[in-house]
């Protein structure tokens, strides 16, 4: 969808909320970003069109790269990536208005997939995204191993984390969230890309339009959604017994 028809649907959205009933031209009390907001972050839980939109096109994007031999996963790659994955493919010569479209989408895709561990063969300890830590999912700690370390050099024969040299390689809090990931098992299988934000690994539009929702708030230097105090704020807004107009006046209040 292009952006100028969002905007404009957007500006239908706000003037239909802020407007007056005999048509006059209403107070738009906080910016539309904010309402699209979830209620306890202190928004209005409106969806935003462009997020969303974004989210559906990162659900096309995880079905060429999960669906590799299907139609359309065929037609891009013979056009826009014959050596490689829709992952890494760039955005060509003379693009697409749909293949340009998918690109905008697969950031969203790219900024909520990481590694989980299964050999460890695949994985480079310092250049991929495999660490359960959102955001980054990489490992911070400045290097104290050969850059081309992989995975599997943290794990004993018997399977398991070397614990000892995984305490020594990272920060305190890193080496905790590499410890928690369960081995033994899981060794015979691949390693695989999966999306961090469903247990299953698959990516939804549900959660993909959270994130994109959260990339948002984050870019425009408005409070996070980790702020637990925040959100207990509004929560308690929101849940107070009184008449919604009253819950709406205090928001424009904050504004």
């Amino acid at each position: 969808m292009p952006k100028s028809v969002v905007k404009e649907l957007h500006s239908i959205f706000a003037k239909f909320w802020w407007g007056k009933s005999n048509g006059e031209q209403g107070i738009h009390w906080r910016r539309w970003e904010f309402l699209c907001r979830s209620k306890k972050l202190g928004g209005l839980g409106f969806r935003n069109i462009e997020d969303f939109n974004q989210a559906l096109l990162a659900k096309q994007v995880w079905r060429v790269f999960i669906n590799p031999n299907s139609l359309t996963a065929r037609i891009f790659r013979a056009r826009y990536f014959p050596g490689g994955t829709v992952l890494d493919a760039d955005v060509g010569v003379y693009p697409s208005f749909v293949w340009r479209s998918l690109l905008w989408g697969r950031e969203l895709l790219m900024a909520g997939l990481r590694w989980r561990v299964g050999n460890g063969l695949q994985i480079s300890i310092y250049e991929d995204k495999w660490v359960p830590l959102p955001h980054l999912f990489r490992i911070t700690t400045p290097p104290r191993l050969p850059l081309n370390t992989r995975v599997c050099d943290l794990i004993n024969d018997s399977g398991h984390w070397d614990r000892e040299l995984v305490n020594a390689s990272f920060w305190k809090h890193e080496a905790d969230a590499v410890l928690s990931i369960p081995m033994g098992y899981v060794l015979q299988n691949e390693d695989k890309l999966v999306w961090h934000y469903e247990k299953k690994g698959c990516y939804t539009v549900r959660s993909g339009y959270w994130l994109a929702c959260a990339i948002r708030d984050r870019g425009d230097g408005e409070v996070g959604a980790s702020s637990s105090n925040f959100e207990n704020i509004w929560l308690r807004l929101w849940r107070l017994q009184v008449a919604n107009k009253v819950k709406v006046f205090f928001m424009e209040m904050y504004a």
